[in-house]
């Protein structure tokens, strides 16, 4: 893990070298029992509390690959749902302006309400899932989630849809926050690549099957429904997941197995609890905070993020506008063409997820097979040259009304 702290500045450090003890022992570890005794101790010394052995069933790394897949498949599903709602209205947009009375301008910000919330939420859901677990803050902010989206048509206001975007975000960040987290809790760090190919199989869908939906619901029924049917889907989803999905985080696992007792309600009400539930939270909320704040390299890439993320937002929000208005289209014709953006994020994951490893373990070996973060900073190049060179075709297009 890098280390992103300066010497004493505790109010900065993560837990101390989590990903090192948590992480299963690397090829050069495993030669000998000394490492894993090391890393046991310093579990037992952390958590309270260390695994069975190299084999232990319990720790995550040591699941079967069924349960593994499953799980990334439950998770990639929800965050496929998150990806549409965010552009499922994009091609019901004209509907929503006509209905509601509401001009173009009024009608964007009903669109990126969503994304303030994508924005915001994380910093509130990763404290809590660093202290409770990530299977319930995620069950949590998909029924927060569910719950604002429904509301979002209800009277047809545009006030209320704002409101609503923004929260059903903050609940829907919950996925989009976690299921990195969650591939990195079950496989090492070789391994990432291939974790990542799997969770972003399905969200690559999300940019084409979000438009395609909400373009077939707004000329079959009405534009409304295009929010209850995500929210159905989400419900589903929820359940299965509340139901299978076990807790992956190996600090919570530990603390858990350590416990002697559970919390009593008079525990929960009293006011050394609450001290020290809040001091864990503020900590948890106040981290990724000031290291944005205090690290050039986080706000360098907070900022090439950023602005991929905004260039996102602008072809989801202007994508099914353009072929309606400039190639009169209908619609639902007008949302295929969102396949073209699902076709290459599902490349870029795929192959790139791989790549990824590959590049990793090449960098890796000529360390001594020592992996640090940079070895897969490389796969950043591609992308960082494509991406211009897609917008300027992208306009250039658009401009000469090419055919």
């Amino acid at each position: 893990m890098a280390n992103l702290t300066k010497p004493g500045d505790k109010s900065l450090q993560l837990p101390e070298d989590v990903e090192d003890a948590v992480s299963p022992p690397t090829d050069n570890e495993e030669q000998g029992n000394g490492t894993n005794s090391k890393r046991n101790e310093q579990l037992m010394k952390q958590y309270g509390s260390t695994w069975d052995g190299p084999d232990d069933p319990h720790n995550p790394y040591n699941w079967p690959s069924s349960r593994k897949i499953t799980t990334g498949i439950i998770f990639s599903l929800a965050q496929l749902v998150t990806l549409m709602t965010a552009s499922m209205i994009a091609a019901a947009l004209e509907d929503i302006c006509r209905d509601l009375d509401i001009g173009a301008s009024e009608a964007q910000i009903i669109f990126s309400a969503y994304f303030l919330g994508l924005g915001f939420g994380p910093f509130v859901v990763a404290a809590f899932s660093e202290m409770h677990g990530r299977k319930w803050i995620w069950v949590c902010g998909n029924v927060w989630y569910i719950l604002w989206n429904a509301l979002s048509p209800v009277g047809k206001s545009s006030s209320l849809m704002i409101v609503s975007r923004l929260m059903a975000g903050l609940g829907a960040c919950a996925g989009v926050t976690l299921t990195g987290p969650v591939m990195a809790d079950m496989y090492g760090k070789r391994e990432r690549g291939k974790a990542a190919a799997i969770t972003a199989l399905l969200p690559s869908l999300g940019p084409a099957l979000g438009p395609i939906v909400g373009g077939l619901v707004t000329q079959l029924i009405e534009w409304p429904w295009i929010f209850w049917v995500m929210s159905i889907t989400t419900a589903a989803i929820t359940l299965i997941g509340g139901v299978y999905i076990q807790e992956p985080y190996t600090p919570v696992l530990l603390r858990r197995k350590a416990r002697s007792q559970y919390i009593t309600i008079t525990d929960a009400l009293g006011y050394k609890f609450w001290r020290g539930f809040l001091g864990r939270l503020g900590t948890g909320i106040w981290r990724p905070a000031r290291l944005l704040l205090t690290r050039p390299v986080v706000q360098a890439l907070a900022l090439v993020q950023g602005l991929n993320f905004a260039v996102y937002t602008l072809l989801l929000g202007t994508y099914a506008t353009l072929f309606i208005e400039r190639y009169h289209q209908t619609p639902s014709v007008s949302a295929l063409h969102y396949i073209a953006i699902a076709i290459g994020a599902t490349l870029a994951g795929q192959v790139g997820g791989r790549a990824m490893d590959w590049i990793y373990s090449r960098l890796s070996d000529r360390h001594d097979g020592q992996g640090k973060p940079e070895f897969r900073s490389p796969y950043l190049v591609p992308g960082v040259v494509l991406t211009p060179i897609g917008l300027l075709s992208y306009g250039w297009a658009a401009e000469y009304h090419v055919d």
